[in-house]
């Protein structure tokens, strides 16, 4: 099966703005990873190169701090929720735990973010060692233990100076 894709360099350049303000690099991974079957003068290969490849390097800019403690209120506001958790159904929640967790992982090592199958790669991507272990987690009878295992690594593995479990905005 082969996609078609016939973008002029101006358009390009609006979809890979849309895709990095969206944080999710769909398009940069598309011609990153694409084979250029026909290139006039070179010019699919220096987007690729130049544009592309060099996109997914650097990542996505850094969120604002306010959304970054915004986050991380959320976050801990889920954990919290989950402490309670009477039933099978409320603990579902460890799931939004994983991608609220995701979230901050993606922002705190400038990486891409994705959904679907695309959030276990990225998650693999920005962390290799630790990145499969947020998807893993969402067993009914081990919530509890998500929350103790997160209390006691979770914010410290997103950055050192959020140890020390929960947090709210403003609060140092």
């Amino acid at each position: 099966m082969v996609e078609l894709f016939i973008h002029t360099r101006a358009g390009l350049g609006e979809l890979f703005a849309a895709d990095a303000a969206s944080r999710r690099g769909i398009m940069q991974q598309m011609y990153a990873d694409g084979l250029v079957l026909c290139e006039p003068a070179g010019a699919a290969t220096r987007i690729k190169q130049q544009h592309a490849e060099e996109a997914l390097r650097e990542g996505p800019g850094a969120l604002a701090p306010a959304t970054v403690e915004s986050r991380r209120y959320a976050l801990t506001d889920e954990l919290d929720g989950l402490v309670d958790a009477a039933d099978a159904v409320e603990r579902l929640v460890v799931a939004n735990v994983a991608l609220s967790t995701a979230d901050l992982l993606f922002d705190h090592r400038r990486a891409w973010t994705g959904s679907g199958k695309w959030l276990s790669r990225r998650l693999l991507q920005a962390d290799p060692e630790h990145g499969g272990a947020q998807l893993v987690q969402a067993d009914e009878d081990t919530g509890r233990d998500v929350i103790h295992r997160f209390n006691e690594f979770g914010l410290a593995w997103l950055d050192p100076q959020w140890a020390g479990a929960l947090h709210m905005p403003g609060a140092t």
